[in-house]
């Protein structure tokens, strides 16, 4: 399921597709991207937020495949929703950055840019330690780093799996979030492959987007993103 905003207006608009973090086991589409929802409405951006299966009562394989479900929904409602199918973004913060940064490296033709905030782009350095809560064990059974184990790891991890002729990608993080590394590794993988990626950093900024609220300092994040968002969209819709 989903909850759908569009501007007034008959459109096309621009579009965005949502998808929530918490570990991949909780949260849903009324949480934690709530602080973006007012300032894409102002930018005149039509958003979807989508709720996905947790686990454990699905894997991570069905988790991907409820996005790729969403997408395909959007791009087939498009006029239904009066939005632009060569307009449509898709973005997600935390494991939900993980998602649709994977489903970026698949390059489908309805995604037209993907926007990451703080997302996991590399499983490998989760398993060292494998256990029944361990997220390489949640997500796909991973319970030994054997040869198996670190392919069915490196094959859901945007990181190993970024190719070049991708869709733009904004990634978001802040400087003390324990990812930023990956943030850092990730844009330059990007870059190596000749592709378009540009990045925020947000200086001292955790993780988590509810932690950023209250300090002015981080809000400019939010211009940069929709200011993306709208030019990188403009520009897909113009070809």
């Amino acid at each position: 399921k989903l909850d759908a905003w569009r501007p007034a207006g008959e459109g096309p608009f621009p579009a965005v597709i949502l998808v929530h973090g918490g570990g991949w086991e909780a949260g849903d589409k009324a949480t934690y991207l709530t602080p973006l929802l007012r300032p894409l409405s102002k930018a005149g951006l039509a958003w979807f937020s989508i709720a996905y299966r947790l686990t454990p009562e699905v894997g991570h394989p069905e988790q991907l495949e409820d996005l790729r479900s969403a997408i395909r929904f959007v791009h087939r409602n498009a006029r239904r929703f009066r939005i632009d199918p060569r307009r449509i973004a898709i973005l997600g913060e935390s494991a939900g950055g993980q998602m649709v940064s994977l489903v970026a490296t698949e390059r489908m033709p309805t995604v037209a840019a993907a926007v990451s905030l703080y997302g996991v782009y590399d499983l490998l350095p989760m398993a060292r330690r494998p256990g029944p809560r361990s997220i390489p064990t949640r997500l796909l059974g991973v319970t030994t780093l054997d040869a198996e184990g670190r392919q069915l790891l490196t094959s859901h991890s945007p990181l190993h799996q970024a190719v070049a002729g991708m869709a733009p990608m904004l990634l978001v993080c802040g400087t003390t979030d324990t990812l930023f590394r990956q943030h850092e590794a990730m844009a330059a993988r990007l870059r190596e492959l000749g592709n378009n990626v540009e990045t925020v950093e947000l200086p001292g900024a955790p993780h988590g987007l509810e932690n950023w609220e209250g300090h002015p300092e981080w809000n400019f994040y939010q211009e940069r993103l929709t200011a993306w968002l709208r030019q990188t969209l403009d520009r897909a819709g113009s070809r």
